[in-house]
């Protein structure tokens, strides 16, 4: 049986001898860049998990306040006037439509945007202050 080097041309040999430190090079490149994917995944899995929870926490406590204020008139009797409650049904909607998954299609900030706008005038409308206390960490 005839040995695989001894098959081997004498310029192969040359050649992986020469190429030996760029294939090195390549592969640990390849290694680095993967376990940095990863890290950079986890550290923007995190990243996004709490700025979505924030979000969720704003876009709930909008929610909250709008579903307070409506028992609340009807407890008391006080009417609503058509363009509080068309600013709330606005809201609602808007809330509604917020994406729950990421979607490239949806400029988030501009629909969080839109939602606090609305909010603030619906607060504006009953003279009252519904400022969502972490609201102003909640920038992009």
């Amino acid at each position: 049986m005839v040995d695989n080097e001894q098959n081997q041309d004498i310029n192969d040999i040359f050649d992986d001898i020469f190429f030996a430190e760029e294939k090195i090079v390549e592969k640990s490149f390849e290694e680095g860049y993967k376990i940095g994917i990863e890290q950079e995944n986890v550290e923007a899995y995190h990243l996004g998990y709490h700025r979505g929870a924030e979000i969720g926490a704003e876009l709930g406590y909008y929610s909250s306040f709008i579903e307070y204020y409506q028992n609340f008139s009807k407890e008391k009797g006080i009417d609503v006037t058509d363009r509080v409650l068309k600013t709330i049904i606005t809201i609602q909607e808007l809330i509604g439509k917020f994406p729950e998954d990421n979607d490239e299609n949806t400029d988030l900030k501009e629909s969080l945007n839109n939602i606090r706008v609305k909010f603030k005038l619906l607060c504006s409308l009953l003279k009252v202050n519904g400022n969502f206390s972490e609201g102003e960490s909640l920038a992009f």
